[in-house]
Formats: C-alpha cells, sequence, structure tokens
C-alpha cells in the first residue's frame, strides 16, 4: 500500500515538473515572439568628410583671460516653441524668434558667406549675409582677414527649421587685435623662411616666417552621408610647412613689422581656396609687374638709342673737326 501511495505521488510530482517546464517554455517563446529587431532606418551615421578635417589651434593672442571665457545663452523673445508643439498658447505669435548669443568660440571653417564654429563641443553654422564683421576693437573688417582657429563673439537669430543655423546680426574677431597688420598677395621667391609678398597695391612685403608662424592651407569640404548637416563643414584647413609654398600662391598674411625694420614678422599665414572673395577674385598684381618688367625693357631700349645717338654725334663732331 506504501508503495503504491509512493509511485503515486512521484507521478503526481514529476506531472507538476512537466506542466511548469511548459509553462516556462511557452513563456520563452511567447517573450522571443515580441523580441522586435531594431529597426535600421533609425540608426545614425556620422559623415566621412573629405579631405579629413584637422583643428588649428586657436588665436589667443593679446586676447584678454576675460574675452576667453566661452558663453552660450539661448532666449526666445517672441513665441515659445513648446506652445507651437501643442497648436499654440494665448497672445503668443504663432511665429517666434529665438536670438543667440555666443561668446568665444573657435572658427573651424570658413566660406565666402558663412562659418563654420564650435563652442562647448556644438557646432554651429553661422550665416553672414547680414552681419557686421568687427575686430576685436569693434571697427569694420571683411571676411578676407579671417583664420581658421580665430576668436569669435557672434550675435543672431537662430533659424527656424534648423537649430544649428544662426542668421548673424555681428560677428565680432577678437583675434584681430588692435595692431595686427594684414597683407592679402602673391607670394614670390619663397626660400630660406622668407618671401615677398606683392600686394595689389604694388607694394613689396619682405615677409619673415618665424617658429610661432602658423601656415594654414585652407580647401572645400565634400561630406558623405550626411547626418546631422551641422557636422559638415563647407571648408576645413590644416597646417603646413614652409616648403609647402609655392610662387604664385595667393596668401592672407596676418602679424607685425619688425622693430627698426622693413621685414614683416608673419604670425599667420593663409594659402589654399575656401571660397572666399579673395582666393577667387581676378588679381592685378601679376599683371603690374609684367607692366613693371616692360617698362623697365622700355627704359633699356630708350638708354640704348640714346646712348647710340650721342655715339653718332660725337662721330660727327670729330668729321667736323677734322676739316
Amino acid at each position: 500500500m506504501k508503495n503504491k501511495y509512493f509511485i503515486f505521488t512521484i507521478i503526481i510530482f514529476m506531472g507538476l515538473i512537466a506542466f511548469n517546464f511548459n509553462k516556462v517554455v511557452t513563456a520563452q517563446q511567447s517573450n522571443n515572439l515580441l523580441i522586435i529587431p531594431p529597426d535600421s532606418s533609425q540608426t545614425t551615421s556620422t559623415p566621412t568628410i573629405l579631405p579629413t578635417p584637422e583643428i588649428i589651434p586657436p588665436n589667443i593672442k593679446n586676447i584678454n583671460i576675460d574675452d576667453l571665457k566661452q558663453s552660450l545663452v539661448i532666449n526666445e523673445i517672441k513665441g515659445r516653441y513648446i506652445c507651437q508643439n501643442i497648436g499654440g498658447c494665448p497672445n503668443i505669435d504663432k511665429k517666434g524668434e529665438t536670438e543667440i548669443t555666443i561668446k568665444s568660440a573657435i572658427i573651424t571653417g570658413i566660406s565666402n558667406d558663412s562659418l563654420n564654429i564650435k563652442i562647448f563641443d556644438i557646432n554651429y553654422d553661422v550665416d553672414l549675409t547680414d552681419a557686421k564683421i568687427l575686430r576685436s576693437q569693434w571697427i569694420g573688417t571683411d571676411l578676407n582677414n579671417f583664420s581658421n582657429g580665430d576668436i569669435v563673439n557672434v550675435y543672431g537669430f537662430l533659424d527656424e527649421n534648423n537649430f544649428h543655423l544662426i542668421h548673424a546680426q555681428t560677428v565680432r574677431n577678437m583675434s584681430l587685435y588692435k595692431n595686427l597688420v594684414i597683407f592679402n598677395g602673391i607670394i614670390s621667391n619663397p626660400i630660406n623662411n622668407t618671401f615677398i609678398l606683392k600686394t595689389e597695391k604694388n607694394d613689396d612685403i619682405n615677409v619673415i616666417v618665424n617658429n610661432d608662424t602658423k601656415i594654414i592651407k585652407v580647401e572645400s569640404a565634400a561630406c558623405i552621408m550626411i547626418y546631422p548637416p551641422v557636422d559638415c563643414p563647407k571648408s576645413i584647413a590644416h597646417l603646413i610647412s614652409f616648403n609647402d609654398l609655392k610662387n604664385d600662391d595667393r596668401a592672407i598674411v596676418r602679424g607685425n613689422w619688425e622693430n627698426n625694420s622693413n621685414h614683416f614678422i608673419a604670425e599667420q599665414i593663409i594659402v589654399g581656396n575656401d571660397g572666399r572673395e579673395f582666393f577667387n577674385k581676378k588679381l592685378d598684381i601679376q599683371n603690374n609687374v609684367k607692366n613693371q618688367e616692360s617698362l623697365r625693357e622700355q627704359i633699356k631700349n630708350q638708354i640704348k638709342n640714346l646712348e647710340e645717338q650721342i655715339k653718332k654725334l660725337r662721330e660727327q663732331t670729330k668729321i667736323q673737326s677734322s676739316h
């Protein structure tokens, strides 16, 4: 009797185990059916930028410490973005405006009418169409005097559809300090860390390159798999050496005159082409040089003709005196 009871107990126990096991398997199968593979269309990709960008060290000479403290302020001055998302709020304009004030951003790219800047590891495109462009002392300047690595303050408005695009009202370049001198021209005879910069005003500037000079080559950039669009610069820059400079290279040269000398000590030399006006407009410098050479040749010919005429007159004088 006891054996029968024992066998019956084992059968019931095994039945319970089998029932629970089936429940576990069923639950696992159900859970597996609920797992949804990630949508590949939702994955993000970073752009491949050609050529590869390089970080240019910031140009901070003669900038006060307080002016190097970064600041980013975004303030909605008309309307409320949250209200727009829920269909509007009472007494609020449908179209809002969001102002942005940036202090001490670093220029990472330059083109003909825009900048790429970075602050707190956030990238912004800056539209300069309506912007006043200023030096540090609030004097007007233009984009041809800018360099990658410059420190800028920007005030403007965020684009309504792209919060990484700023429509600038003012851009103040803190790296263009009071006594910084800037020349644009063509490089001639680069040798032994010196060259002649021929400017559009027909000036020949004796430029000296030292160990502190940054020589920057700029060029247009192409992006592949762009996401998000703000991470795609319009131009990039990288450092090069003096030996990379060539005759007839267009160059923006920034620096100061050497004391008691006619030599110009370069702080930054920008060559290449990032789309700015200077790198693309027609220059008369080459024509001026050719005209000067032609004028010298004409003067030499005139002197030669005069010498021949003088020689003939002397010969005639000798003949007359002999008679």
